[in-house]
């Protein structure tokens, strides 16, 4: 629901001059004469205004970027309300002027008078989405011109490797074609009220709002996993993550008919699938994967797998994206245009972002994680990404894991909504200590005893999670209904 602007008065120019720092936008030559490259400025300015007057118009910043927009002091306004959106404060004449004025942008952008003015361009975000789509298509065909002129100056003035040159022209042709994609469709989802009616509804029902886990005391904490949600499970290795994705994703798609797609960047479809069979008959995976059947256990494990056949979970492995960032994106918007619910990937680590980009791995990580929270964001699904934890919590006394430890990207903690660790006592102690503990019947093996921890939560809080993980089966539930 747009909330209307409050009247503005027609700002007057300021007595004082504002030093403005000239930045020259790019003119293309044709013919010797200057052309001024594709773009729509007047709706670059009715974006910026929508999104100083609207609350809700906030929704869009994930899918835009700041090189999208072709004048330079929109460059920089854009840049400071993505940077606030992030920290979750809110967007107005005062926080963004604040922003800018802390990275010395203010002047360059026409200081605060030229703010106001962008507030009188428009009443309320209606058309927000619609602006944002064109000037998003303007920037692909800015993009297509750069990298056009660029392999004819490569191909031309030098002696350039041919394949290499075509692999930065594939590299390129695939980042754009993302771009083009996100504007080919943003989602109309529903206002805030309509919203919070639905999940009201849904309680009253007795389901969960996301997309359960299986896992009570978590669904229970969490609501699920929830759309327009960048999840992160991350733990060290030993620790249950696969165990705990396969029990998701079986509970989710296969016992509560949830469409669901598995990019798996590490195991073979083959090997995905034997596991999820384990889950369901109860056999031991290293008996399936090495053909220790029985006669009696083979019709169980055919029907098994014939319900994986049949159920609306769909793995993806390294055979057919490669590992490559810019074919799992195009196979995520195709899966959610099929009506697949719900994204998980394993792990985010091993996304690649394509030769010829340059900078050092962290910063393609963080262009990775970004892509994938704008992309939940915008096409209004959860998505869970699987990530390592560096070393420290095997030196830290307790093994905690906490945010710092998350592996080569700062972003992974601040573009994720939620992030999840995994810590299991046994695996840090002796195995002739955990081994000599009796166990009864009714009594938990503490080798597979696990904590759930929940070390940010943007929007549920933090907490930690009693779970049950065997490893053989690939089970993973909340302790308290293991019946121990």
């Amino acid at each position: 629901m747009a909330i209307p602007a409050v009247p503005l008065p027609v700002p007057k120019p300021p007595e004082e001059k504002i030093k403005i720092i000239i930045e020259k936008e790019p003119i293309y030559l044709k013919n010797g004469i200057g052309r001024v490259p594709p773009s729509a400025v007047p709706l670059e300015e009715a974006i910026l205004g929508a999104l100083l007057v609207d609350t809700t118009a906030a929704e869009i910043l994930p899918i835009l970027e700041p090189e999208m927009f072709f004048k330079p002091a929109h460059i920089h306004i854009i840049g400071a309300m993505k940077k606030l959106y992030s920290e979750q404060i809110g967007l107005d004449l005062l926080t963004v002027s604040d922003q800018l004025r802390k990275h010395n942008h203010l002047n360059i952008v026409g200081g605060e008078y030229y703010l106001i003015q962008l507030t009188q361009k428009v009443g309320s975000g209606a058309h927000i989405d619609f602006h944002a789509r064109i000037v998003m298509q303007k920037y692909v065909l800015r993009s297509l011109i750069d990298m056009s002129n660029k392999t004819i100056e490569k191909a031309i003035d030098t002696d350039p490797d041919i394949f290499n040159l075509m692999d930065k022209w594939d590299y390129e042709l695939k980042r754009i074609q993302n771009l083009a994609d996100r504007g080919k469709k943003i989602v109309a989802r529903l206002n805030p009220m309509e919203e919070l009616v639905e999940k009201i509804r849904i309680k009253k029902l007795g389901l969960t709002i996301g997309i359960p886990t299986g896992v009570s005391e978590f669904d229970n904490f969490a609501s699920g996993f929830r759309k327009r949600e960048l999840v992160t499970i991350a733990a060290r290795p030993g620790m249950g993550k696969t165990s705990m994705i396969i029990s998701f994703m079986v509970y989710g798609a296969i016992e509560k008919n949830h469409k669901i797609v598995f990019y798996s960047l590490e195991m073979s479809k083959n090997d995905v699938t034997n596991r999820i069979v384990a889950r369901l008959t109860g056999i031991a995976f290293k008996k399936i994967n090495s053909g220790d059947i029985s006669e009696e256990q083979l019709p169980m494990v055919a029907a098994a797998f014939q319900r994986v056949d049949d159920s609306p979970l769909e793995i993806i492995d390294t055979s057919e994206h490669k590992n490559d960032f810019y074919k799992i994106v195009p196979s995520i918007r195709e899966h959610i245009a099929d009506g697949y619910e719900q994204v998980f990937l394993d792990y985010v680590q091993l996304v690649k972002l394509g030769p010829g980009k340059g900078g050092d791995r962290t910063s393609e990580l963080n262009i990775i994680t970004r892509e994938f929270k704008a992309l939940a964001n915008e096409l209004d699904f959860p998505m869970i990404e699987l990530a390592q934890l560096s070393r420290e919590p095997d030196k830290r006394p307790g093994h905690r894991p906490i945010l710092a430890d998350l592996k080569q990207s700062g972003s992974l903690e601040e573009d994720s909504d939620t992030v999840i660790f995994l810590l299991r006592d046994a695996y840090y102690e002796k195995k002739d200590a955990v081994r000599n503990i009796p166990i009864s019947p009714m009594q938990a093996d503490p080798e597979f005893v696990t904590l759930m921890i929940v070390a940010k939560g943007r929007s549920i809080g933090v907490g930690d999670f009693n779970c049950y993980c065997d490893f053989n089966e690939f089970k993973f539930i909340s302790y308290s209904d293991t019946g121990f």
